[in-house]
């Protein structure tokens, strides 16, 4: 499956929640996005901790795995994993 498409959109949600600090949105989408930044934010940074060490040894770099991690979630690792399983 190519994911492409996909991290696309998750980056522009990424690019509204960093311009939602600056500029001023409608009041209850603001909200909005900014609760669903956080609980991505979160959830990325348990999976980033659950998978670091498989990454480690799949050969992936420690800052850029975190980084992929935080903005993408299983949309960067489990190809990974898979391919290095596979």
């Amino acid at each position: 499956m190519n994911t492409n498409y996909i991290k696309s959109f998750v980056t522009l949600f990424w690019l509204v929640y960093v311009l939602n600090f600056f500029v001023p949105w409608f009041a209850s989408g603001r909200t909005i996005i900014f609760w669903a930044g956080n609980v991505m934010a979160i959830a990325h940074l348990f999976e980033f901790l659950i998978k670091r060490k498989p990454l480690h040894e799949a050969g992936e770099s420690g800052v850029d795995s975190f980084v992929q991690t935080m903005l993408y979630g299983f949309l960067y690792w489990q190809p990974l994993l898979k391919k290095a399983v596979g």
